[in-house]
């Protein structure tokens, strides 16, 4: 019973640390200037597979297979622009699947990420393929 106490302990230390930081973090980000962008800042996430289930900060969200199949593959390959080809072999697992079916899943699945206020967009660079950028609204 003590190591759970001590587990237990443990863990709402941690979580009153990290809120504490979070608070100084968008105080900080408060007191930049207006035309200052934050690109950069990756807000990190959790995909949890058996309930097709992706977390980031203190939220998460239920997405549909496919939506999450494209923001885990897009996030894997955080380094590099997907191409459509890539997208549409690891996505929709259908070699006869049509170019529409490709644009139908990423734009259904944009609908799906603004919806929840997702921390990524899915930013298409053409002629290139796909990949994920932190959007511009916190």
């Amino acid at each position: 019973m003590q190591e759970f106490d001590a587990s237990l302990q443990a863990v709402v230390a941690a979580t009153q640390a990290a809120v504490r930081m979070r608070t100084e973090l968008w105080s900080m980000i408060a007191d930049l200037p207006e035309n200052v962008e934050l690109t950069e800042v990756q807000v990190p996430l959790t995909f949890y597979e058996n309930g097709q289930v992706i977390a980031w900060g203190d939220d998460s969200e239920h997405f549909r297979p496919s939506t999450f199949r494209l923001v885990q593959q897009l996030w894997q390959a955080a380094d590099r622009t997907l191409s459509k080809e890539d997208v549409r072999q690891d996505t929709i697992f259908d070699e006869e699947a049509k170019p529409e079916s490709l644009r139908t899943l990423v734009k259904n699945a944009r609908r799906e990420l603004e919806s929840v206020n997702f921390p990524y967009e899915i930013e298409t660079l053409w002629g290139k393929g796909y990949r994920l950028k932190t959007c511009s609204q916190p």
